[in-house]
């Protein structure tokens, strides 16, 4: 978190501005407060969205979708996006089965390119070629919008969204715990942590 109380007039200022701001629980609108500025903008951008906002550029992560199974089943997510993920989602590109083939491919070929004779120039040319194809795999992401960042978690109630709060992937190692931080800190939406739950099965990625 940064120090952002110079900011946080203005920033209040745009997050009242919106339409679903009495939808945004307190807790969220205090960690966008006191987050950093690309990653309020993301977010804002990110709800935007959601929201069909007149004039919202469409996003290029992940689908939204259900978390699962009976303590966090009745709770969505969706991704946001900023510079600091972007390595992430070049690995997660690279690690797919699909791409082996062509990994296993540059491979060999940087493999027989330090035991041949190419000059120094050609090495560079070399190199800049593969360094321009593995930096390429955000671009493919983004295309195909499979972005992948951190999350914003929200609920869905009678057609409308109830947002939470941010969080990472790693909470998902403790569901209760996220679950109760959630509940404990959006006391003002209690309905969105009341069963039934729907699509348990369905994954968060």
């Amino acid at each position: 978190m940064n120090d952002n109380s110079d900011l946080a007039p203005v920033l209040t200022e745009i997050l009242n501005q919106k339409p679903y701001a009495s939808r945004v629980s307190k807790l969220l609108f205090e960690t966008l407060i006191n987050c950093d500025g690309r990653t309020f903008r993301a977010v804002e951008e990110e709800l935007d969205f959601l929201e069909q906002i007149r004039g919202a550029s469409p996003t290029r992560t992940k689908k939204q979708k259900r978390l699962h199974g009976q303590i966090l089943g009745n709770l969505k997510h969706t991704h946001y996006f900023t510079s600091e993920h972007l390595i992430e989602n070049v690995r997660l590109h690279w690690a797919a089965e699909g791409n082996q083939a062509e990994v296993v491919k540059m491979k060999e070929d940087i493999a027989r390119a330090k035991d041949s004779d190419l000059s120094d120039a050609q090495l560079w040319a070399l190199a800049s070629q593969y360094a321009e194809t593995l930096a390429g795999a955000y671009g493919t992401r983004r295309s195909a919008r499979k972005l992948t960042g951190e999350w914003i978690v929200y609920s869905s109630i009678e057609g409308k969204n109830y947002y939470l709060d941010l969080a990472v992937h790693a909470e998902l190692s403790d569901e209760q715990a996220l679950f109760d931080r959630l509940k404990s800190g959006c006391p003002e939406f209690p309905f969105c942590f009341q069963a039934p739950f729907e699509n348990l099965t369905e994954k968060s990625e």
